[in-house]
């Protein structure tokens, strides 16, 4: 069983996780472009989870002048959407045929096809930044020996036609959260190989696997900036729930050094770039439901709702 963060199931977390979104309600849709970033900001669309048509499912917005757009449409679970590069395709986990699988779909929501098919849970979808491979999480063995399967999560690799599944990860642990380097070199993820989750760095060609971060409490939700130089995350301390409690953070990989973003008594959560690398789209219960903000990296401070109830969001082209 995928053990989550706060010691429930990974599936009941994840599941829970988008259906909390069903007494929130959709209050408009918000722009995240260069009129509220910035004048260097570059304009992507955002995709996130939202429970307001009844199940869970994945909508994106564009501007603030724009209709929320649906993009899937199905009497199950859709979560985790993770964009390509170019904002053309959007990688997706449902439930729709039984356990958790994942789903391609065209960025207007046309085109599902599902990628995987196995009864171990496929969570977390990563693309490579070429957009020929996704990275995403597992219980499956890969046909690999008995002797070889721990029975916990790890890291694989696909093709996106659905070809060349390798296991990246062989630990007696939970690797999760994959996130890849702008060049496709490496990824970065959370892991509980050491006791508490922590971030590490796999480089995808050697194998070899670095820590970056060692220190009380949990982080997890990994996020490479644009341009390679930092790796967004969250961070619990080690006496709260990630639920309650949970702060942003920033390692800068040449020094190490990690900043702080956020640090109040509430969760702030799920990272995302802007393409510039000049902010962070992100969940948090500040007022009091699950919304979506977004926080200038030069500024924390002043984050600011985007007027979005949901989670899990993506932003395209970061």
């Amino acid at each position: 069983m995928l053990t989550a963060i706060d010691g429930t199931s990974r599936r009941a977390r994840w599941t829970s996780g988008v259906l909390l979104l069903g007494a929130l309600v959709l209050a408009m849709a918000a722009v995240v472009d260069g009129q509220q970033l910035g004048s260097g900001a570059r304009r992507g669309p955002i995709a996130f989870v939202s429970s307001d048509a009844g199940d869970p499912e994945i909508f994106s917005a564009t501007t603030l002048d724009s209709e929320l757009a649906r993009l899937t449409r199905d009497a199950s679970t859709d979560g985790s959407p993770a964009w390509t590069a170019d904002g053309s395709r959007l990688a997706f986990v449902s439930d729709r045929d039984g356990d958790l699988e994942i789903y391609l779909i065209e960025a207007d929501g046309s085109e599902l096809e599902q990628l995987t098919s196995d009864p171990a849970e496929d969570l977390f979808p990563a693309w490579s930044p070429d957009q020929q491979q996704l990275a995403f999480v597992s219980e499956r063995d890969a046909g690999e020996s008995a002797r070889d399967y721990d029975g916990n999560a790890e890291m694989y690799l696909i093709n996106a036609d659905g070809s060349g599944l390798r296991r990246l990860t062989t630990d007696l642990a939970d690797d999760i959260y994959p996130t890849w380097s702008p060049d496709g070199g490496r990824i970065a993820f959370a892991s509980n190989r050491d006791g508490d989750f922590d971030i590490y760095m796999l480089d995808v060609r050697g194998g070899t696997i670095e820590r970056l971060t060692n220190g009380p409490g949990i982080d997890w939700e990994p996020a490479w900036s644009p341009d390679g130089r930092f790796i967004a995350f969250t961070y619990a301390p080690a006496s709260k729930l990630p639920r309650e409690v949970a702060w942003l953070s920033l390692i800068e990989l040449e020094t190490g050094e990690v900043t702080r973003l956020t640090r109040e008594l509430w969760s702030d959560s799920g990272p995302a770039w802007s393409p510039d690398g000049e902010a962070l789209l992100f969940s948090s219960t500040r007022n009091g439901a699950v919304e979506l903000f977004v926080l200038p990296i030069d500024a924390p401070q002043a984050a600011r709702a985007l007027g979005l109830a949901g989670s899990q969001a993506a932003w395209a082209g970061s």
